[in-house]
């Protein structure tokens, strides 16, 4: 039936298929599919998930019993009564801002390689390559960055006389102790042995270290054992991209709106949060709001704990509901929207970072993927679509009008934060830089969007490497976290931000930020070029 359709369409030179012949495709279709088919015999898994005054449902839902899920969510008496509403928490605004209209046309692609779909565990091999490749790649950047280190030696071998050496700084984790006086770092050289050396920093005023990180210093290995450094290389951030010509252009201003997940709180699976926020989109129309992950938490006790209010739908299903309020919400707008996973708390995903796209619903993207605008003119109708559904990875760095953002979905701020050595020089009474614009701008410095190793979840360190990597410094990094809400100029180079997530107690917070495009010129920080908030739901 569907072969005889689309030649029908093509003998007439139809260009457009009206979407009410491909749900009727689509029913034709699934009744041969049940005959064809027999029953499944694994059951899908069944999480317990509070819906007031539901009944139980069946697990595969069609539209309408989709959007009767989210039409009536549980209510937040917290929230309800919260009484911060628009309080901003943290603002900054750039010193060549100007307020304008909004940008007319929006540019949207994807810098960093997307994530496969499938996953494997990864070969010792393949990591051990990874590693080596990574490791030759920065110190062939501590080389262009300081032309004073001429040759490389190594570490491990003893040498009474200053050297230049490179390799990656390991922690004890069968301790799991932190770096400090009684646990010195180790470094791991770059050779076909993996030679491990202790190092001795007590020479080094100030520094900055995690394991995971590629550093280079010059000193002197006396014993075979232990290497004494003198001085510390400090790695630059690389950068900033260059602005295309066509975006230099002032259209206007490019409006943002960005909400991190859990959009639901810990005790309930109501999105009043989220319903909010869709609201406020509504309202101020950007041209772009980014949505990121987790939109089914994993972490969410009522996920688990069984009452007499509860009844059992899978992960799936809830996942659905969630992004089927999305799309009803901005149904009709010109907004651009932008959704991204978390590897680590969506509990609809394989845990492992980083992770593919979401897999959005057909009918879920028809509704959110497309605004048609129909023209009647002697008796015909003309349809203009544009695509406004984009799905990306995590982590991922997109360009937007030239603008690149960087976005990383697990709580790398806190990560580093718990595992960082980091020792700053008593003289500088002001240093440069605070603890969480460091532990960011160590981000950049190490090209990764998540340089941590061994990771703090589960990972793929292959596609660490390959997938999470850069060569310039995205304008934008946006690191959600439980840190507290801030916005961190970093540097010569990005501002990174951390919106919290939309529902942190009984409220929460998001980012809303507009940026001239306009005025960004070669190496200009987009700090100084827009107007960046962080706001209570």
């Amino acid at each position: 039936m569907l072969d005889d359709v689309m030649a029908a369409l093509l003998n007439n030179k139809k260009k457009t298929l009206n979407y009410f012949i491909v749900e009727q495709l689509e029913q034709e279709l699934e009744k041969k599919l049940k005959k064809t088919l027999g029953t499944p015999t694994a059951k899908p898994h069944v999480s317990r998930i509070t819906q007031i005054g539901k009944s139980p449902a069946p697990v595969k839902r069609k539209l309408d019993d989709l959007n009767a899920l989210v039409a009536s969510p549980a209510v937040d008496g917290d929230f309800e009564k919260r009484k911060d509403v628009g309080k901003i928490v943290s603002s900054l605004k750039g010193k060549l801002f100007q307020s304008s209209g909004k940008a007319a046309k929006i540019s949207i692609g994807l810098v960093t390689e997307p994530v496969p779909q499938f996953y494997a565990s990864d070969k010792p091999a393949y990591v051990i390559n990874a590693k080596s490749e990574r490791m030759t790649k920065m110190a062939n950047i501590f080389k262009e960055q300081y032309p004073e280190i001429t040759e490389w030696h190594n570490a491990a071998i003893i040498s009474p006389e200053s050297v230049f050496v490179y390799g990656e700084v390991v922690n004890d984790i069968w301790e799991g102790q932190p770096f400090g006086e009684g646990n010195p770092a180790t470094l791991l050289v770059d050779d076909e042995n993996g030679s491990l050396v202790k190092l001795d920093l007590t020479n080094i005023k100030d520094f900055c270290l995690f394991s995971g990180m590629i550093i280079a210093m010059q000193g002197v290995n006396e014993n075979g054992e232990t290497f004494v450094a003198s001085k510390l290389f400090q790695l630059q951030s690389p950068a900033l991209p260059k602005i295309q010509p066509e975006n230099l252009v002032d259209s206007g201003n490019l409006h943002i709106m960005v909400a991190c997940g859990p959009f639901t709180s810990n005790v309930n699976c109501s999105y009043s949060h989220l319903q909010m926020f869709l609201d406020l989109v509504k309202e101020q129309k950007p041209n772009i709001v980014i949505l990121m992950g987790p939109f089914v938490d994993r972490r969410n006790k009522s996920l688990t704990e069984k009452d007499k209010n509860t009844v059992a739908i899978t992960y799936e299903t809830q996942h659905e509901a969630v992004l089927l309020m999305i799309a009803r919400a901005l149904e009709g707008t010109s907004t651009h929207v932008i959704l991204q996973p978390n590897a680590q708390r969506d509990a609809c995903l394989v845990p492992e970072f980083p992770c593919s796209p979401l897999q959005v619903p057909g009918e879920i993207s028809r509704i959110l993927g497309e605004v048609a605008f129909v023209i009647s003119r002697n008796f015909y109708y003309y349809f203009f679509n544009f695509q406004r559904l984009h799905l990306i990875s995590d982590p991922a760095i997109i360009s937007v009008n030239g603008i690149q953002i960087g976005m990383v979905g697990p709580d790398i701020l806190a990560h580093l934060s718990k595992s960082t050595w980091l020792v700053q020089d008593e003289s500088d009474s002001q240093p440069s830089m605070d603890r969480i614009t460091r532990l960011a701008a160590s981000l950049l410095s190490q090209r990764l969007l998540y340089p941590l190793c061994p990771p703090h979840i589960p990972a793929s360190l292959c596609n660490i490497s390959s997938n999470t990597s850069f060569s310039v410094s995205p304008h934008l990094i946006i690191l959600p976290s439980m840190l507290i809400a801030c916005l961190k100029p970093i540097p010569s180079a990005s501002l990174a931000i951390n919106p919290s997530s939309l529902c942190r107690g009984a409220s929460g917070s998001y980012l809303n930020c507009k940026i001239s495009p306009g005025l960004m010129k070669e190496n200009t920080n987009v700090a100084d070029c827009g107007q960046f908030e962080i706001v209570k739901i």
